[in-house]
């Protein structure tokens, strides 16, 4: 299978490429992108330093060392002075215990055992004093101790809240630069924006325009020059390309609309462009001479008036024929010669169906003459014809006579040549008869006097008149009549003997010595047929369609070999369709023929007319 080939776009030079809309939109998304990773970075970062904070276990511990140390504060600053010797030991294990707590925080502690240390000193100091003491002196030695124990919370407070990594100090300074990269990324994504917009929106607007232009058909201004991305550069030499090719097909158009303006207007036949509704639409100006020669009768031919009134004398049913037909119709009878018009129906296909018609071109011829010199052609041809006919029957009169030995004794190669010229003669007296009969029946004088005829006579008669001329050929002839009963036919007994005798007539002249031709006759429906059938050459197919025109012979030479002008079968066709009846041909190359008349049957009650 035969494939098209692919067609690559040339590559596209550095120039080209950071002009192009891909290479817009990708640094635009770029930009986008490394936006987008600088703001997420700093999230994770600043999510990260948030949740780098003391852990649970450090908080529980700075929460033990402050409720210890409110016990110690508590039972120093109200009992001191009446503390006994166990409850300060006591004390002195809770702030052991405080130790041990500050040790196991390590460095989140650094900052409070200073404080932790100096406040141990005070409570030490406290517990040292010995001897009553004055409600005030105690209050005024108290003070120290309260602030040392505030400091110490404070800083246990700092040191488990105020802790970070170190990362984060390293991280801080640079917070400034980061948001100086995302200004930057941001500006640059909006200025490549407003850069996009500049090569897009604008060229493309442009180019819009200029299609609406070629739309309303402005063709011949050339494109405009835009200045944008690769892409709306190629958009735009596209459309001056299909600018310039429909240009050209337009006057392409132009040049073949006036070569046929030039032919209808000088074309001797009138051709009409008709609407649905049976208005002109369209015609040539020999319409109008036309609409004079068949004597002015209804309106002048005009746009958009109805066919009918200006041509009164076309068929009302002219415009209704799905199907392209001719028919011939008499304008003006009064005239001499009368006005014969050929007319020639043509439907428009319709674009949405096949089956509508958009219109119809009529074309109408003058035939006037024509037919005129056909009547005067024919005429003559009888004439002659029949004057033909006259000295021909002499001829062979004298002949039979000196066949038959009453002119003298002939020698045999005397006879031999009266014979040939007996048979020449037969057969001219036979063609003139054809021509005669073509004549009346072109001319409407052949009369047919109709009446019921049995189908089994016509074929026994058809039988008996060429038994004696199969026997000397060597064929053999037969009748097969089957159920053909009584059935009649109303027709002209002498012209169906004719038909019958011609086509016999044809079979024994084509089928070769020992072949057979058989007579058929039946009945389908409310028709009779009857059949010539023959084992002979066979007809080619191509030949069948035209077997019934006039002149016609299926191969060269069928003149000379079996005589004949080739209007036999014409006549049998015309003479069968003018008694209601029609023939049917089958046939194959080598096979024989078969010839079927078929004819109305004739029914009894028709009798008594």
């Amino acid at each position: 299978m035969k494939t098209e080939p692919t067609v690559r776009p040339a590559p596209k030079t550095g120039k080209q490429l950071y002009r192009s809309l891909r290479w817009q939109v990708s640094t635009l998304l770029l930009l986008s992108t490394l936006t987008a990773v600088a703001l997420t970075a700093l999230t994770i970062l600043l999510a990260t330093a948030l949740a780098a904070g003391p852990t649970l276990e450090v908080i529980r511990q700075v929460g033990t060392i402050n409720t210890v140390l409110d016990d110690v504060q508590n039972r120093v600053v109200r009992h001191g002075a009446v503390l006994d010797q166990e409850e300060r030991k006591e004390i002195k294990a809770k702030l052991d215990l405080v130790d041990e707590r500050l040790k196991e925080m390590g460095d989140l502690a650094a900052d409070s055992r200073p404080e932790v240390r100096r406040y141990r000193a005070l409570v030490e100091r406290w517990l040292a004093r010995e001897g009553d003491i004055d409600e005030a002196a105690l209050n005024e030695a108290a003070v120290p101790l309260l602030a040392a124990h505030r400091r110490v919370q404070a800083a246990l407070i700092y040191s488990a809240y105020g802790a970070r990594p170190e990362w984060l100090d390293w991280l801080l300074p640079t917070i400034p630069g980061g948001l100086a990269w995302i200004l930057l990324m941001s500006g640059l994504s909006v200025w490549r924006a407003y850069r996009m917009r500049g090569q897009l929106s604008q060229p493309l607007q442009v180019l819009a325009n200029a299609a609406s232009e070629m739309r309303a058909g402005t063709f011949r201004k050339q494109m405009p020059e835009v200045e944008g991305v690769t892409e709306v550069l190629e958009i735009r030499e596209s459309m001056e390309a299909m600018r310039e090719g429909l240009v050209s097909s337009i006057s392409s158009l132009d040049e073949r609309n006036e070569e046929l303006s030039t032919i209808l207007n000088n074309m001797t036949d009138g051709v009409l462009l008709v609407g649905l509704r049976g208005k002109l639409l369209e015609f040539n100006p020999s319409v109008d001479r036309l609409w004079t020669t068949a004597g002015s009768k209804g309106t002048r031919p005009r746009e958009g008036l109805l066919l009918t009134e200006a041509f009164p004398r076309f068929p009302d049913d002219i415009l209704t024929a799905p199907v392209s037909r001719t028919l011939e119709v008499i304008m003006d009878p009064s005239a001499s010669p009368p006005v014969i018009f050929e007319i020639s129906t043509n439907p428009i296909k319709g674009q949405e169906e096949a089956s509508t018609s958009a219109g119809y071109v009529l074309v109408v011829t003058d035939v006037s003459a024509a037919r005129e010199l056909e009547k005067l052609k024919l005429h003559f041809l009888s004439m002659v014809t029949h004057e033909l006919k006259t000295p021909l029957t002499s001829v062979l009169g004298y002949t039979k006579v000196m066949l038959m030995g009453k002119g003298g004794e002939l020698s045999p190669k005397q006879r031999e040549y009266i014979r040939i010229i007996d048979e020449q003669a037969s057969q001219l007296r036979s063609m003139i008869q054809d021509m005669l009969d073509m004549t009346r029946l072109e001319v409407g004088n052949l009369s047919i006097e109709a009446s019921p005829v049995r189908v089994v006579d016509l074929l026994e008669s058809a039988l008996s008149s060429h038994m004696a001329a199969a026997k000397v050929a060597g064929i053999e002839i037969g009748l097969v009549t089957g159920e053909l009963q009584d059935q009649e036919v109303l027709g002209d007994s002498m012209r169906l003997n004719q038909v019958l005798g011609n086509l016999v007539g044809n079979a024994l002249k084509f089928t070769p010595k020992g072949g057979r031709i058989t007579l058929r006759g039946g009945a389908e429906g409310k028709q009779a047929w009857m059949s010539v059938e023959d084992t002979g050459r066979g007809i080619p197919q191509a030949s069948i369609p035209h077997l019934f025109e006039k002149f016609y012979q299926v191969e060269r030479g069928d003149t000379r070999k079996s005589g004949g002008a080739g209007l036999g079968l014409y006549i049998c066709r015309e003479l069968v369709r003018q008694m209601g009846g029609r023939i049917v041909v089958t046939s194959a190359k080598g096979t024989g023929s078969t010839f079927k008349v078929y004819l109305p049957l004739f029914s009894p009650l028709n009798k008594s007319d």
